[in-house]
């Protein structure tokens, strides 16, 4: 070898040594903390590092195994840093599939002098709540805290579910000065394909699996009206579609939808839930017998089933104790629910189908996976199509339930076809308000008015109030407006869901409107005003998300007190965005001593992107302004 080949071979190896041992160097042995890593910071707290590490293994007992190793340490530099020092872990538990948690050690340092403090956390700490019936999540605190502590996890997770890669997360609510992660999973033994969402710059290395490293990393920032930040926070996301281990076949899990709906229709748990029928044969008759319609025989049907079974508030798209349980003990997950009504139209003669969805804390389902989908609900063959999701009692006849609003579900034909279905709502949520105000000599407003809800606002305001008392419907009213005292609330059309629900109320205000002897100061809109808080950024970087396009009509008449006169009637105003996805307008009319006041706020956007949202703000900003405006109200004596 010559010398210049020589030189070049032991450059690229102290490089390459070089680089490896600054990044390694990063990631110290758990509990060799120095006095140095107490320094502080301008942030609340700060990720020192954090290692993850998954990887195949087998074990001659159990067979393969999925493990994964978190070492985490965070530098707390102030009262609100302390909140980061509590860890959630979520653990996967679904029929005999149950990951085991092992190995876990956590400790607290305190710097006292020179001397570094170690307090450790007790296994009792660790608190244990069922998320649905797939997920465990496991929260213990940090003991010993204060605000210059450092907090130190290390756990491992041992999964039999080899085929569930948990995603990357690539950016944290902290700033994170190093970061690595490994992902050492064999192509030979299981196929995965990776995907970034949100991507930002990390560094990659493909080998067998994949390593990514970084460094510096700012924290994930937050905005608020989105519906669920963490689908915008940046990481990798995993799909493992089939496995290839010594002496076992190879088996595909789901490569397409195709394979997806193949694998429903043949579990236990899913498509052969939906193949019993027996159970239901004599409610079913009664009900058909008295159905003059088709439109009639499917209200019938899900009305039965609504009233029949109950929600326990379990996600699942999975049958856990079986439809016929469930039917008879009248209680069940959301999956069982739907699969009770999907057999019982099917068996009625309608072309009902299950469709698979993620609800609007999860990603959109448009990946062909199992994993990444948590709801069922019912589709119907007929006309454009009826969603139906029995799990929610005031939802209705293609008007499903707010979680159940993102974007996009799966139907699941017998004959393992598949196709996409839009859940977006087709028609406008409507709040339709009439206020009756009077004004009296002394300047004190009283009143009454009447909401009435239409489409989504109806099923959420239904949820909302249906089940309050008397005290806590006038507690729930009161909070949504200031200075303002409200009683005497009543609801109407509870349960006739075909109808518009009504909320009537009484109303007194609490502040006096009268500025001096002869002059009164009133707003143009006193209730009902507009969320200034939706428009509090100056940009963003994330949708604001309303789940549904909505119309709100307000009208107020307001009686005037004898002896006074408004000095001018403000002008009618209309105002819409550039793209017409938002528009307001007011009008002013006054007759006798009554002033009519109509306000309409319409948005056909599902959501405004961040490109519209400058445009959205100022739009709105012009109905502020307007809502505030004062109509002033002199003596004419």
């Amino acid at each position: 070898m010559n010398l210049r080949i020589q030189f070049f071979v032991i450059f690229f190896i102290l490089l390459f040594g070089f680089n490896t041992n600054v990044s390694f160097s990063q990631i110290k042995k758990f509990g060799n903390v120095s006095a140095t890593e107490f320094e502080m910071t301008n942030d609340d707290a700060v990720i020192l590092f954090k290692h993850r590490e998954t990887k195949l293994i087998f074990h001659n007992m159990s067979g393969w195994t999925l493990q994964t190793t978190v070492h985490e340490r965070i530098k707390i530099n102030t009262i609100k840093g302390i909140d980061f020092a509590t860890k959630k872990i979520k653990l996967y538990n679904e029929h005999k599939n149950n990951d085991e948690l092992f190995n876990i050690r956590a400790v607290t340092y305190n710097l006292k002098g020179k001397e570094i403090v170690r307090t450790k956390f007790s296994r009792k700490s660790i608190y244990k709540k069922e998320l649905n019936d797939r997920w465990t999540q496991l929260t213990f605190t940090m003991p010993d805290l204060n605000e210059n502590s450092i907090v130190e996890w290390q756990y491992t997770i041992n999964s039999n579910y080899i085929f569930y890669i948990d995603d990357i997360v690539l950016q944290e609510d902290l700033p994170m000065n190093y970061f690595r992660a490994t992902i050492n999973v064999p192509g030979d033994h299981v196929n995965f394909i990776y995907r970034f969402l949100n991507k930002i710059k990390v560094n990659i290395i493909n080998e067998r699996g994949l390593y990514i490293e970084n460094w510096n990393v700012p924290k994930f920032k937050k905005e608020k009206y989105t519906r669920n930040i963490e689908l915008y926070r940046p990481r990798i996301v995993f799909d493992v579609y089939a496995t290839n281990f010594p002496n076992s076949s190879y088996k595909v899990y789901s490569k397409t939808w195709d394979d997806v709906a193949k694998q429903l229709n043949a579990d236990q748990h899913f498509g052969l839930q939906l193949k019993k029928t027996k159970y239901f044969k004599k409610e079913l008759s009664q009900i058909l017998s008295q159905s003059t319609s088709k439109k009639d025989s499917i209200l019938a049907i899900f009305d039965f089933v609504k009233n029949k079974v109950k929600w326990n508030g379990v996600y699942s798209i999975f049958s856990k104790k079986g439809v016929k349980a469930t039917f008879n003990e009248k209680s069940g997950n959301v999956a069982e629910i739907n699969m009770i009504l999907v057999s019982m139209l099917r068996k009625a003669g309608f072309n009902a189908d299950p469709v698979i969805l993620s609800t609007r804390n999860m990603f959109e389902a448009v990946f062909p996976t199992i994993l990444k989908v948590n709801y069922v609900i019912c589709y119907v063959e007929l006309g454009n199509g009826i969603l139906l999701d029995a799990s929610n009692k005031n939802a209705y006849y293609n008007l499903l339930p707010f979680r159940v609003l993102n974007g996009v579900g799966r139907v699941i034909k017998k004959d393992n076809r598949s196709f996409f279905v839009d859940l977006s709502p087709k028609t406008f949520a409507v709040t339709k308000r009439n206020i009756n105000m009077e004004i009296n000599s002394s300047g004190l407003v009283s009143g009454n008015f009447r909401i009435a809800f239409k489409g989504e606002k109806a099923i959420i305001n239904r949820n909302k109030f249906t089940d309050l008392d008397d005290m806590g419907l006038e507690f729930e009213l009161r909070s949504q407006f200031q200075n303002t005292y409200v009683y005497n609330v009543r609801l109407y059309n509870k349960n006739k869901l075909d109808k518009p629900f009504l909320v009537l109320s009484k109303f007194n205000l609490n502040n006096n409107i009268k500025d001096s002897e002869n002059k009164m100061i009133l707003s143009v809109m006193t209730l009902f005003k507009q969320n200034e808080k939706i428009i509090e950024e100056d940009s963003r970087k994330y949708p604001i998300e309303f789940g549904y396009p909505f119309k709100e009509i307000t009208i107020q008449s307001i009686k005037l007190p004898e002896g006074f006169k408004i000095t001018k009637l403000p002008d009618d105003i209309v105002e819409k965005s550039a793209n017409g996805e938002i528009a307001f307008s007011f009008s002013f009319k006054q007759e006798n001593n009554i002033l009519y006041i109509k306000k309409i706020l319409i948005s056909n956007a599902v959501k405004i992107a961040p490109k519209d949202y400058l445009e959205f703000k100022r739009v709105i900003t012009e109905l502020v302004k307007t809502e505030n405006r004062s109509i002033v109200l002199i003596s004419n004596k």
